[in-house]
């Protein structure tokens, strides 16, 4: 095992760029290599940015990192991480440019990632080996709650292959740790936390603590993960659009309006559990009745003043009229 140093102090800095340059070259990215950075959140802003209304211009930006490094766009999307919708900082692990679909810009990725949801960080950091997987390439803490295992291989391969991949190690971790993974990270367009950056909720600096810097070949990862059964309704398909569009949306007209109902719905069917378990609906409401006003920390809550939204049916019904 190697276990890197930081060379970089901690600092009041806004962005690391040792850290993150040297978790780029892990990932066999040279220092005049293209690559998209990201500073993202409730919405993503690339560096560089795409012209308006075209195509990335894969061949201009592969001229322009080999001409200029990577300084200007380090710069660049420092402007956008002190933004609250988008301090979060990453970058794009394929190349060719953000969409795969709508723009037929990224074809291709050598890089094979995950990250493990809810589970204790000594928990997380060697599920690799405990599923069997080679030693990753490099792992990241992400500065929060989890870590980003990366395993690069020594060619590129078409995304289709690559997201099979990612779906094969994340079967495989699931299948003999138990632990879930965040399965957003599937997708070859999907932005990915890069280190150097302090997380926006867990206050510390993402950074690399482990290291190999080993490449594999697409045999090694077939041989050591089992097959999947494709979902053909996967809708985690970039539409070129931020949100997914709602494969089964649910039909209003096939529902009462709550004006024409005369019943109290339990809490329990009108939240999901993580609401009950966690007391958010009984502190809202003392909240409410004593402000008359919305929470400041709940603006996502699914409380929104005097109404409430039924997860499972959406539709809302008026606040007063739930048996509490």
């Amino acid at each position: 095992m190697v276990v890197s140093e930081v060379k970089t102090k901690e600092k009041e800095i806004l962005l690391d760029v040792n850290e993150a340059t040297k978790m780029l070259r892990l990932l066999q990215y040279k220092d005049s290599d293209p690559v998209i950075l990201c500073a993202y959140g409730q919405t993503n802003l690339y560096h560089p940015a795409r012209p308006k209304n075209e195509n990335y211009d894969w061949q201009t930006v592969t001229t322009l990192a080999a001409k200029n490094g990577r300084s200007g766009l380090f710069d660049s999307v420092q402007k956008d991480l002190v933004k609250p919708a988008t301090n979060n900082f990453g970058f794009i692990s394929s190349p060719g440019g953000v969409a795969k679909l709508s723009r037929k810009e990224i074809t291709k990725s050598r890089i094979l990632v995950y990250e493990i949801d809810d589970e204790e960080l000594i928990d997380q950091f060697d599920a690799w080996e405990v599923a069997g997987l080679p030693e990753p390439t490099c792992m990241m803490d992400s500065g929060n709650k989890s870590y980003h295992v990366y395993h690069v291989l020594d060619e590129y391969a078409d995304v289709e292959v690559i997201e099979n991949l990612r779906k094969r190690i994340s079967k495989k971790i699931f299948d003999y740790c138990g632990f879930n993974t965040d399965h957003s990270l599937h997708s070859c367009h999907q932005p990915t936390r890069l280190a150097g950056a302090i997380h926006p909720k867990g206050g510390r600096r993402a950074k690399v603590v482990y290291e190999t810097g080993n490449v594999y070949s697409i045999e090694k990862i077939l041989e050591v993960t089992e097959d999947i059964e494709e979902n053909e309704n996967d809708n985690t398909a970039d539409k070129g659009k931020l949100w997914r569009e709602d494969t089964n949306p649910i039909e209003l007209k096939n529902y009462p309006k709550p004006e024409e109902l005369n019943i109290k719905f339990p809490v329990d069917i009108a939240l999901s559990k993580k609401y009950i378990d966690k007391n958010y609906f009984k502190n809202y409401m003392q909240y409410f009745e004593a402000t008359n006003s919305m929470h400041p920390k709940w603006p996502n809550c699914l409380i929104f003043k005097d109404s409430i939204t039924r997860e499972t049916l959406k539709i809302k019904y008026d606040l007063y009229d739930l048996a509490v």
